[in-house]
């Protein structure tokens, strides 16, 4: 079985915070890698205080997403750095992200229907069209947003991959 793209894993984690964790890792795993080291997989314990500023927290996400050299991790980060702002108050650098992580979302599942087998999964895809429409009504877990919004959507796989083979052509 294939593994998932990191974006995937990331999306699907419990909140935000896992997400990081499992970004940070890969990070550091492909880091290791391209110095020739041997990083050794397990979980961290990576500790963020619970009043960490939004802006500085989004700052390092952007700044290790036009970093990194692997595609997948960079829109890894992307997914993690988003704006919450809805879109009256989005910079363009922020339509910019969403519009990443949609072509990159919209990839993984033309590269991979059997994705949308997962009802978790479709929604959480759902969610994240939704936030780049809408925003995300204040809630800065956009992981947690994101898998809430798209619960309310009617699950159309076929609609969903019609939608990624689009996405992907254009995003190309």
């Amino acid at each position: 079985m294939m593994e998932k793209p990191l974006i995937v894993r990331a999306m699907m984690s419990a909140d935000w915070h896992s997400a990081f964790v499992q970004v940070s890792q890969a990070q550091f795993e492909e880091s290791a890698g391209r110095l020739g080291l041997t990083a050794s997989p397990g979980v961290w314990d990576i500790k963020t205080p619970d009043k960490i500023a939004w802006a500085t927290v989004r700052k390092v996400c952007l700044r290790n997403a036009a970093a990194s050299i692997d595609p997948g991790l960079a829109a890894a980060w992307w997914l993690l750095g988003a704006d919450p702002a809805g879109p009256g108050w989005r910079t363009p650098e922020g339509y910019r992200i969403y519009s990443q992580v949609l072509v990159t979302l919209a990839r993984a599942i033309d590269d991979d229907p059997s994705l949308l087998g997962d009802d978790k999964f479709c929604e959480a895809v759902n969610g994240w069209k939704f936030l780049a429409q809408a925003g995300s009504d204040g809630e800065q877990d956009l992981i947690v947003a994101a898998q809430q919004h798209g619960a309310f959507f009617k699950l159309d796989r076929n609609a969903l991959l019609s939608w990624a083979q689009m996405r992907a052509r254009e995003g190309a």
